[in-house]
């Protein structure tokens, strides 16, 4: 099919969503291959000049007159580019698109920061999302930025038509709608890119951590409802490094640390066994499901601390050190190794212990992996894992710094069971603290 064939089916197709009468879909094609072509000037009569059209009539009605929804029209759009661009490792772009303006009729025209320009321009504003994989890129969802004077001046905005639902929200605010919109619709992306002015806003970056939290809060419910141990039991068997319980070492790993810090610590129980031996314990995750319910269980333990905190930034925040830290089927299974060792060395206390366990890679799958959290029937919420053979979990510690490094595969209680990865490893007693 020629390029021009394939435009004109799917404007086609387009238009039979949005219109009924016969007239307005075929001007809806025109408008489309004019705003493609190459016009001076994308005005209404200059469009209209180069689609022999003998007046600019019919594109000034469809676009101020004629009743479509533009929501349709994004849904379309959508879907077509998923189709031909659509891929688990798509991208989406956050980015702001400006159009100079001479008036102060257009909706949202103010003066206001142009990146076209560098500078303050009376202009428009419109963020947008971009998505992109290898296949192409393409714009598919938008906003028109109304700023703060706009939205509370009642009498322009009836005389521009504004729709009353239409609220002030700030642009970080519509990008987070727009994600939420993609979510919705199954838009497959990976990962979300955008410039620092975005990626500073703390609502965005929030929105982008509840994303994965909603997994852990899923998962944390459900581990909830099945765990109903008394907190003797609990406490017990808090330090199962494995997941077979009363089966492999205890807490002699971690020595006899004064202090300790747990990465990914769910319902807090290997916390509270250390604070009641006396260790000023700390214990962070991810879900605010497991830290409330590690509260509730525990937080009445003087040396007991839980915290709702994203593994990385909290050892980047951090402004202490830990004479142990640790991680029971938890956070280092589930971070960037690259990333997370060198945090880690520079928060262990010189002498002090990494321990952490997880279940061992399987045979030839090595590296990060990828597993939806919510099954292949629902939502499209993942989680990554990074699994390595003891020897190479060796080779990276020593690379960021730890010595005496042991790692090993910790037997099953029943033959042919699945094992326990067991790693553990000190940071000099004197050196370098790493760099993150």
């Amino acid at each position: 099919m020629s390029w021009d064939a394939e435009l004109a089916a799917m404007t086609s197709r387009i238009a039979d969503r949005l219109f009924k009468r016969p007239e307005p879909k075929a001007t809806f094609g025109d408008l489309v291959r004019g705003l493609l072509a190459d016009v001076p000037r994308k005005n209404s009569w200059q469009l209209a000049d180069h689609l022999g059209h003998p007046t600019a009539n019919p594109i000034e009605w469809l676009l101020s007159r004629a009743s479509w929804d533009a929501a349709v029209l994004r849904d379309e759009v959508r879907a077509y580019v998923v189709k031909h661009l659509g891929s688990p490792d798509g991208v989406l772009i956050a980015d702001d698109t400006q159009a100079i303006k001479k008036g102060d009729k257009s909706v949202g025209v103010a003066r206001q920061y142009c990146g076209l320009t560098g500078q303050v321009e009376n202009c428009q504003v419109m963020p947008m999302l971009t998505y992109a994989s290898a296949a192409g890129h393409a714009f598919i969802n938008r906003r028109l930025y109304l700023p703060e004077d706009w939205a509370g001046d009642a009498e322009r905005r009836r005389v521009a038509g504004v729709p009353e639902q239409m609220a002030f929200a700030t642009k970080p605010q519509q990008v987070i709608d727009m994600l939420a919109e993609e979510r919705r619709a199954d838009t497959p992306f990976r990962y979300l890119a955008a410039d620092s002015g975005y990626g500073r806003d703390p609502g965005l970056r929030a929105f982008c951590h509840t994303n994965t939290i909603a997994y852990w809060d899923h998962y944390a419910t459900g581990v909830a409802a099945d765990n109903n141990s008394p907190p003797e039991l609990a406490l017990k068997n808090a330090f199962g490094w494995t997941q077979y319980d009363g089966h492999g070492p205890g807490d002699e790993l971690l020595g006899d640390p004064a202090t300790a810090l747990e990465l990914g610590c769910g319902r807090g129980h290997a916390v509270a066994a250390l604070a009641t031996k006396g260790v000023e314990a700390t214990g962070i995750d991810l879900s605010p499901v497991q830290v409330e319910g590690a509260r509730a269980l525990w937080g009445h333990l003087p040396n007991a601390h839980y915290a709702e905190a994203d593994v990385i930034e909290f050892l980047d925040d951090a402004n202490q050190q830990w004479a142990a830290i640790y991680s029971i089927f938890g956070a280092l299974w589930f971070t960037d190794p690259a990333h997370l060792l060198p945090r880690i060395h520079r928060r262990l206390a010189p002498g002090g212990r990494l321990v952490f366990s997880q279940a061992p890679a399987v045979p030839g799958s090595y590296g990060v992996q990828g597993m939806y959290g919510a099954g292949f029937c629902g939502p499209q919420t993942w989680v990554y894992r990074w699994a390595y053979e003891p020897e190479t979990w060796a080779r990276m510690l020593a690379a960021h710094g730890f010595v005496d490094v042991r790692a090993w595969h910790e037997p099953a209680p029943d033959l042919d069971h699945v094992g326990t990865l067991l790693v553990q490893a000190h940071r000099p007693m004197c050196g370098p603290a790493g760099n993150a």
